[in-house]
């Protein structure tokens, strides 16, 4: 009897180190089924440059996509994919074209910088993280200072491209938007806004982290995150697990850092285009006090660990829905974020 209880609890653990890995092996935005491909009026992964800088004693690499023509002191909108992902992959996604269209339509640069490989340090690889203050943060094979990277990243598009400085955004997903928080916490002066989506702040963010400069942000959590659960608790694969706050601490924590109103505007329903999703959009906006900055919390209400989307991109398969959850289709993440960012 003994024997078959180690063997059951040797069993559950197998599983559950599994899901864990599952869960890295699916960027946010492809987990939600969002993988695009490039047709009519589409921007193509080919048309935009991969290139690198270096950060230090290496090189770090990203992709560029420039829109033509690309006015001087155009703003700039930084896309970070989330945990195993790469920026190519973050490219390709649905949210990363909506962005693209959206560079295309709007005239700013988008950049999408690559993360660094959890095991080996490689900075060029596929399968990336970003340290986000999750401790341990998973960049276990060498210290990586992606703050340094990303301020080093608007320096070259200043020197490159002649942007906006005062209008660089910041976006992300899971462990890309943890990442977004990171950066508007230690380098607040180099952003205009940040939009973070199904990420909850790590609790391992230092206490000193509660004060700063302000900075727009909105927020975007599905009440029925399995991954990135609403409720906070222990996130990650083995080896690189550690507890997050939950939606509405993160969303308190930020009000309370950005000195905005605990009071919200009227919440305001996006209108139900897709009923038979099983999702309802609400966006709250809390205005900015003296001297603060405006927070917007988006409640994806049945929602999943996946960005908005209408398309949805290609068919779901039934053990992806089960792993992420419901995929929302009444808007798509780029437009809410730009939209965002437009505003601030």
């Amino acid at each position: 009897m003994e024997h078959l209880m180690k063997r059951t609890r040797v069993s559950i653990v197998a599983v559950v180190s599994f899901l864990s890995l599952i869960y890295y092996a699916f960027d946010p935005a492809r987990s939600a089924g969002n993988t695009a491909r490039a047709g009519a009026g589409q921007p193509d992964i080919l048309t935009s440059k991969e290139q690198s800088i270096q950060v230090g004693a290496g090189k770090r690499w990203f992709l560029v996509h420039r829109p033509a023509p690309l006015s001087p002191g155009a703003p700039v909108v930084i896309l970070l994919h989330g945990g195993t992902g790469n920026m190519n992959q973050a490219f390709r996604d649905v949210f990363g074209q909506g962005l693209a269209q959206l560079s295309d339509q709007n005239g700013f640069l988008l950049l999408i910088p690559n993360g660094t490989n959890a095991n080996s340090g490689n900075p060029r690889g596929k399968r990336q993280h970003w340290n986000d203050h999750r401790n341990p943060s998973g960049q276990s094979a060498a210290p990586v200072d992606d703050v340094k990277f990303i301020l080093t990243l608007i320096e070259w598009a200043a020197e490159t491209h002649g942007i906006d400085r005062s209008r660089v955004f910041v976006t992300g997903a899971s462990n890309g938007g943890m990442m977004t928080y990171r950066l508007l916490i230690e380098a607040p002066e180099a952003f205009a806004g940040g939009a973070a989506f199904i990420a909850n702040l790590p609790k391992a963010t230092p206490a000193e982290a509660s004060e700063g400069q302000p900075v727009p942000l909105m927020i975007a959590n599905g009440t029925d995150d399995p991954l990135m659960k609403w409720e906070g608790g222990l996130v990650g694969a083995r080896g690189q697990q550690d507890v997050v706050l939950s939606a509405p601490a993160t969303r308190d924590f930020w009000i309370a850092r950005n000195r905005a109103s605990g009071t919200p505007d009227t919440p305001r329903q996006l209108p139900d285009s897709a009923p038979q999703d099983g999702c309802h959009i609400v966006v709250n906006d809390y205005p900015a006090e003296e001297n603060g900055a405006r927070i917007r919390f988006v409640v994806m209400e049945g929602g999943g660990h996946t960005i908005p989307s209408r398309a949805g991109g290609r068919k779901r398969s039934a053990f992806i829905e089960r792993l992420t959850g419901t995929l929302c289709k009444d808007t798509d993440g780029a437009d809410l974020a730009w939209q965002f960012f437009t505003d601030s």
